[in-house]
């Protein structure tokens, strides 16, 4: 981290820094340092209301790919957990795995009992020891940056505390097993399919799973820029049409959210197999998501009144899915919202405009780039669905060229209708009470509409009259930066007094480290006695120190009343 802000410096000193540069050699050095700062990375990608789009984008692109280890090493594993030699469960066992990642990789199989061909995902060895490394030293960094108050939006511990959970369902192949199950029951009913798990076979460390014989999504996307006739050929012989599974594919999405709440929150293109007569399966089921009753609730609202164009209306229950609002005035922000939306459905009823911009992808940065400018906060959970919904994006966009959003979210919701009401025939009584629920829409949305007005009115009440406490908040901010500069200054001249002292293997190994460019500016540092630096180095700490003390004073003084109440007092 310490390389990363050196880096930050020399880019700002040579004038080459920007959004985009500053996250190409932040998604640099996730990939070098592993695995885990990978999965870090891409949950730092999900909060694009709190960092730049550009930065988003940039660390999206983080996947998690590796060598594959030995097939003795898979072979052992998968003998310890069955409790059975390979040949006695399998009587085909390809030793060359198809597909490999940082904590796991795939073997596809022949079951000899269910006479199935199967895929076997195996755990890499040592892969808990070497997780429990990294996750210690994320918890290390994001202790700092929240002691530090490096951005605090971000709130930095619930990031750890996603990367923790994520990191340990992963290592053990039963939850993934439980997840499959699940999207076994919901998705066939979208004509989806996922692959079937084999229990009797599934282990912590070993995944046996029906294999799907079909076209990765992201094969069939890289062949269809190399050669667009073949292309053609394979969707005729297959009876594929792509604007039919993007639209199959953007139903089940929604389905999963809104009516299952229970959603594959990874449908990127690797994980999206084409089949057959416009059929589709979906894969890696590691991470998938769900939310709380009264956020699925807001966020159906939301959606709803987006697919109606009744943009005023999403603006109010948009500000009810905040964690925070800000100190400013609602109207101004509402209008930016409503303007947003506007130009987002002109663009979706354009034929001849690119896809991505018409997509949820690029009304969610517009949206993100105002909520960054007034200081909105979103939970975790808000996020996941966004980054949900924009890993969906990159399949369904590439498979329909003029698509329109809103019609197809419209479409989604009165087909929703429907379903529902079908469900409600089994029972004279709950019908006719649904019958007279809809013969009341419009007083309900005006009751909804109330609601939400006043949720907002008492949020921002909440808010002025917290905000009336906090006369220490420029000068904690102050003490703040002062706090940071200092403390990069302090490791500086460490690197600065090694580099001078410790000779030329000091010099080679911090080249190696810092980079050439990083190395080159140390060295123009003026040669100091040992003494005057560890004077310069002690007196570096003792302001740090200092700066950090007056920065936590300041923030007593800032906090409301309330926050500072002793216990027992109501």
């Amino acid at each position: 981290m310490l390389w990363l802000g050196l880096v930050t410096e020399w880019l700002r000193w040579t004038g080459q820094l920007t959004p985009v540069n500053f996250a190409s050699e932040v998604r640099k050095v996730f990939k070098r340092l592993g695995p885990l700062w990978i999965q870090a990375g891409k949950f730092l990608a999900m909060r694009s209301d709190l960092i730049p789009s550009e930065f988003s984008r940039e660390l999206a692109l983080l996947r998690d790919e590796a060598a594959g280890f030995p097939f003795a090493a898979a072979r052992e594993i998968v003998e310890t957990e069955l409790g059975a030699r390979l040949e006695r469960v399998f009587d085909e066992f390809d030793e060359r795995p198809f597909a490999a990642s940082s904590n796991f990789q795939l073997h596809r199989a022949h079951l000899k009992l269910e006479q199935t061909t199967v895929a076997v995902k195996v755990q890499r060895p040592n892969a808990a020891i070497i997780v429990a490394r990294d996750l210690a030293a994320i918890r290390r960094v994001t202790w700092w940056l929240e002691w530090l108050r490096v951005r605090p939006t971000m709130r930095w511990r619930d990031l750890y505390r996603e990367v923790e959970e994520q990191l340990t369902r992963e290592l053990d192949f039963r939850y993934e097993a439980s997840a499959l199950g699940q999207l076994a029951t919901m998705l066939p009913k979208h004509g989806i399919r996922v692959p079937a798990v084999f229990l009797d076979y599934t282990r912590e460390r070993v995944l046996v799973m029906e294999y799907i014989t079909g076209v990765l999504l992201s094969d069939y996307l890289a062949v269809s820029r190399r050669d667009p006739d073949r292309v053609s050929r394979w969707e005729e012989e297959n009876n594929v049409q792509p604007r039919k599974v993007a639209r199959r594919l953007f139903q089940s999405v929604f389905r999963q959210i809104f009516e299952d709440n229970y959603f594959h929150a990874d449908v990127h293109p690797g994980n999206v197999i084409l089949l057959r007569e416009n059929q589709l399966a979906i894969v890696d089921c590691r991470s998938v998501g769900f939310l709380e009753a009264e956020h699925l609730r807001k966020i159906r609202m939301f959606y709803r009144a987006l697919s109606r164009a009744e943009f005023t209306t999403a603006a109010e229950h948009f500000f009810l899915m905040a964690n925070r609002l800000p100190v400013v005035e609602l109207g101004d922000v509402k209008a930016q919202f409503v303007r947003v939306w506007r130009r987002w459905e002109s663009r979706n009823y354009v034929r001849d405009l690119p896809s991505h911009e018409k997509s949820l992808t690029q009304m969610l940065d517009e949206l993100n780039r105002i909520m960054q400018r007034y200081g909105f906060e979103i939970q975790w959970s808000m996020a996941r669905l966004a980054w949900t919904l924009v890993n969906a994006d990159t399949s369904i966009l590439p498979l329909s060229k003029n698509i329109n959003y809103l019609k197809w979210m419209d479409a989604y919701f009165r087909n929703a209708a429907r379903r529902a009401s079908r469900i409600d025939y089994e029972d004279l009584a709950r019908r006719a009470s649904q019958f007279w629920s809809s013969m009341q829409e419009w007083p309900r949305m005006i009751v909804e509409s109330s609601v939400a007005q006043q949720e907002i009115v008492r949020r921002q009440a909440q808010v002025v009259q917290s905000s009336t406490y906090k006369s220490s908040h420029v000068l904690a901010a102050m003490y703040e930066l002062i706090a940071v500069v200092l403390f990069l200054a302090t490791c500086t001249a460490v690197q600065a007094f090694a580099l001078q002292q410790g000779g030329d293997a000091a010099s080679a190994w911090l080249a190696r480290w810092l980079g050439a460019d990083l190395h080159r500016v140390l060295l123009a540092l003026p040669g100091l006695d040992p003494a005057l630096w560890l004077i310069v180095i002690f007196g570096l700490v003792y302001l740090t120190i200092r700066a950090v003390m007056l920065w936590r004073r300041s923030l007593r003084k800032d906090a409301p009343p309330e926050s500072r109440l002793p216990v027992g007092v109501a």
